[in-house]
């Protein structure tokens, strides 16, 4: 598993301060070389925090219900040790998308302040956890399924998808899918068709994850030469995808 956030989230001094020698320094090394089993500290440190640590706890959030640029960051740095789901990824500050979600995964949506998921994948997908809207509704987070078929993507289902992330504006919303495959491509159009992003912008995170086959690639570039009146198009739309 996997996390990545987009660099534009993460505060200009902690940027900086990544870039130093001084974090690649002879402390650093001893941390990547003391549990080579176990894939190194972070594997470890992982391992314990799951065990004794609840999320909301490490983000505080009892103690800043007001959180700052740099919670988010600490929030996505945190959610690497903790979910389990594949392709983990924070967009915005209000977006995240991944592969299918945990149980525990769930547990942790609220500390995260997650206010609606919508799944991408079909209930029958192998991945697939069992009474998942339920588990995620006793949360008192909304759920919404749009099951889209791996081998027939079709442009009314993103144009579902982007009526209830307007819908849901001014929450904060999870995105997923099996393997953030789905997901990540529903993201990307979203950010060229309905925000008005560049290739270049909109390619976070489905490159992180993907190159979309024949199949996607072809309905990816449907949804973008279209010109309908479509509700939730707000933005310019572009023509065609670059090249990949």
């Amino acid at each position: 598993m996997t996390l990545q956030q987009d660099p534009g989230l993460q505060p200009e001094g902690l940027r900086n301060r990544e870039r130093s020698p001084q974090r690649s320094g002879s402390a650093d090394m001893a941390l990547s070389e003391k549990s080579p089993y176990l894939g190194g500290a972070r594997a470890r440190l992982r391992l314990w925090y799951k065990s004794r640590r609840p999320l909301e706890d490490l983000l505080g959030r009892e103690r800043s219900p007001k959180r700052s640029s740099f919670d988010h960051w600490k929030a996505a740095w945190i959610s690497e040790l903790f979910m389990d789901a594949e392709n983990t990824h924070q967009v915005f500050d209000w977006l995240w998308s991944s592969g299918q979600l945990s149980e525990r995964d769930i547990d942790q949506l609220p500390a995260l302040g997650i206010q609606a998921v919508i799944n991408l994948a079909l209930s029958t997908s192998p991945q697939a956890l069992v009474n998942e809207a339920d588990r995620i509704a006793r949360l008192g987070i909304a759920y919404v399924q749009i099951p889209v078929l791996w081998e027939d993507p079709k442009p009314e289902q993103f144009h579902q998808f982007a009526a209830i992330l307007e819908a849901f504006r001014g929450r904060k919303v999870w995105v997923h899918c099996a393997k953030n495959m789905r997901a990540s491509a529903f993201i990307h159009l979203y950010r060229r068709r309905v925000l008005g992003h560049t290739e270049a912008e909109a390619g976070f995170p489905m490159r992180e994850v993907w190159s979309p086959d024949e199949i996607w690639w072809a309905f990816i570039q449907r949804v973008l030469v279209e010109h309908n009146s479509s509700p939730e198009s707000h933005g310019p739309e572009d023509s065609a995808c670059e090249g990949r």
